[in-house]
């Protein structure tokens, strides 16, 4: 039975702020709903696919949309902010897309759905779904985001997880009080700290004194004012290098101290010197006398997209993903993780190591004192280090108190008969040919973005492993080197046929797309009108996107955008034979009616009259023939001088 748990907003936003010692909060506001019927084992079945697919191929009206999509309340919503993931798209916007381009019981498709935006907007409108990414993490992620949860048994088996975890991670988070309180007197209790802010410390070029950056006035990117001298440093590069004295020194932190004789529980303070040397020891005596835990310390992958010499900032070329912890986090998570794998029940197994893989980022060294850099790796100069236990009760309370948003939101369904979230690659979705209703697609943009990477953070804890020999991504600095715009095409051709190849006749597809470059808006529109033959429908602008100049003052384009795209329609319909743009497959279909041969230039004209017939876009150069079938499925007779089926590879 699944039940979920129901607070007002209010209660909630405080719950988040609140220890877990006060449980009762959630455990006196559980609600019923109605039981969905859900396994994860159901939604990641990759057999009876059909189950998602309807015969219906009648046409679908568009529905209205707004002029520009402004998806900037995206930072207020619950159930976009549960986990954080790199450049995601708000669902609510996918959702208004959905139902404009849907109807009720139609199957959405996204090969490349990353943390399940798409998966969540279909459950919300009553649509079938099925969402795949190649990464190992982002499968994971979506899985997660659209599984209910028993709130009963979660809250059950987070009391018997905080009992057997609280006590002993208390002790690496242990610092001395000190506080002052009746003349001078100091507190003799122990606090549990909630975070360090730790700085790197450097010396002043000028006058020798230590120059610690938390305390330093920051003038410009990588540029400091000394505190002593008052005069400016560029720290960039190697003048950084040469006068970097000490990496992320402790220097302030704020504790709570419940038996505090000052009459106050929450503490913060410099830290001293002996407050360090207290934190190594207790660190050191900690680890003697611990059992060796497991953590990853899988190599770090360098930033394929845009690499710079010496690494990620602050972590170096040769990292580890354990580098972007400091290591009485990386103990405390270890301690955790290691108990949530020993949960026997699998869906809140899966549950908490979804919260879990949710705190990691604001447990990790890569938080500034409030934002955290999410679409690269990077270790700040100055940055907040929290506790990770305290990290990860706060997501679990936000956690469990959005799934029931989204529960009570979706009602009782079966999720195997709706959603599907498969890891597999975006060129291989296993669906019949014309059996798709929609495809909302969310492609990498070049080099922008390395998700693999990016993911390698969370699957590297959940011992996954990313297939980066797929991933499809190129320098960011594309434009400066020639041929990178069109292997980003060439890698995503593939893809893309296989959305032309089950989408419907007549059918749409959405693509999310963002780019500062028009070779990059070029080479989208020549795979999707001159490759593909689909029609262009809509360009809806994103207002968080912003524009750029072409040859004229007043001739602009949005960086960020939805583009929908309209496959063609057959003549008949019911034929249902698999159409298409590609001049392989018209090339295929003309060669099997003549198994025999056919010369070139009847060939050539069968194809003008095939582009004529379908109204596809344009019709296929000389050399663009000749070159599918010398590297296509075809074989030349030079004998007969025809050309004939023969199964070789597929022309690119």
């Amino acid at each position: 039975m699944y039940v979920y748990a129901t607070t007002s907003s209010g209660d909630r936003l405080a719950g988040q702020r609140t220890s877990t010692h006060s449980e009762g909060s959630i455990q006196s506001t559980l609600s019923e709903t109605p039981s969905p019927t859900f396994s994860f084992t159901q939604i990641s079945d990759e057999s009876n696919l059909e189950i998602l697919i309807n015969s219906d191929l009648s046409e679908r009206s568009l529905g209205p949309l707004p002029s520009v999509f402004d998806d900037r309340e995206r930072m207020k919503d619950k159930v976009y902010l549960m986990l954080g993931y790199p450049s995601k798209i708000f669902y609510k916007s996918i959702l208004a897309l959905v139902k404009a381009h849907t109807k009720e019981g139609d199957l959405v498709v996204d090969p490349m759905c990353g943390s399940g935006s798409t998966a969540i907007a279909c459950l919300l409108t009553r649509r079938k779904c099925l969402a795949s990414d190649g990464s190992a993490a982002a499968s994971f992620i979506a899985h997660n985001y659209i599984a209910p949860v028993d709130v009963p048994r979660a809250i059950a088996t987070f009391e018997q997880l905080r009992e057997k975890v609280e006590p002993t991670i208390d002790q690496l988070y242990s610092i001395p009080c000190r506080c002052e309180y009746d003349n001078e007197r100091k507190c003799e209790e122990f606090g549990i700290i909630s975070y360090v802010i730790s700085s790197d410390v450097h010396s002043c070029k000028y006058c020798g004194s230590e120059m610690i950056l938390a305390h330093a006035k920051r003038k410009a990117m990588s540029t400091y004012a000394c505190p002593n001298c008052g005069r400016t440093t560029n720290l960039a590069g190697q003048n950084g290098t040469i006068s970097l004295l000490e990496r992320r020194r402790p220097t302030l932190v704020r504790y709570l101290c419940r038996e505090c004789k000052c009459g106050t529980s929450i503490h913060k303070r410099e830290m001293t010197a002996s407050d360090r040397a207290f934190l190594d020891d207790s660190l050191r005596n900690f680890e003697r006398r611990t059992d060796r835990l497991w953590y990853p310390e899988t190599a770090i992958v360098y930033n394929r997209a845009y690499p710079r010499p010496g690494g990620w900032p602050g972590i170096g070329p040769n990292g580890k993903i354990s580098d972007l912890f400091s290591r009485r986090n990386l103990l405390a998570l270890a301690i955790l993780f290691r108990e949530i794998e020993a949960i026997h029940h699998e869906d809140i197994r899966e549950f908490f190591k979804f919260c879990f893989i949710g705190s990691l980022i604001r447990s990790s060294r890569r938080v500034l004192s409030t934002s955290v850099f999410k679409e690269h790796y990077r270790v700040p100069p100055v940055g907040k280090e929290a506790n990770a236990w305290h990290v990860f009760q706060r997501k679990f309370r936000y956690v469990l108190q959005t799934k029931q948003e989204i529960a009570e939101r979706v009602g009782q369904i079966n999720y195997g008969r709706h959603v599907r979230v498969l890891q597999r690659p975006a060129e291989t979705m296993s669906l019949p040919d014309n059996s798709v209703d929609y495809v909302f697609l969310d492609p990498p943009y070049g080099g922008y973005i390395p998700f693999y990477e990016l993911n390698l953070f969370y699957s590297a804890w959940l011992g996954e492993k990313e297939d980066f020999e797929h991933e499809i991504i190129i320098p960011m600095d594309y434009e400066k080197k020639p041929g990178y715009v069109a292997k980003w095409g060439g890698m995503m051709l593939g893809p893309l046929r296989e959305i032309r190849r089950t989408l419907k006749p007549g059918r749409y597809v959405t693509l999310a797309f963002h780019s500062n470059f028009a070779s990059m808006w070029n080479e989208l529109r020549k795979l999707m009108v001159d490759e593909l033959g689909f029609r262009f429908i809509r360009f809806i602008p994103v207002v968080r996107g912003t524009t750029f100049h072409m040859n004229r003052e007043d001739d602009t384009i949005p960086t960020s955008a939805y583009i929908t795209y309209q496959k063609p329609i057959l003549v008949r319909k019911e034929n249902m034979f698999r159409p298409s743009g590609e001049i392989n497959d018209i090339l295929q279909e003309i060669l099997k009616r003549r198994p025999s041969g056919i010369p070139f230039r009847e060939i050539q004209g069968d194809v003008i009259r095939i582009v004529h017939e379908r109204g596809l876009r344009r019709i296929p150069s000389e050399a663009e023939i000749h070159r599918c079938l010398s590297q296509g499925r075809f074989v030349y007779d030079p004998e007969r001088r025809v050309w004939k089926p023969e199964l070789r590879r597929r022309c690119n």
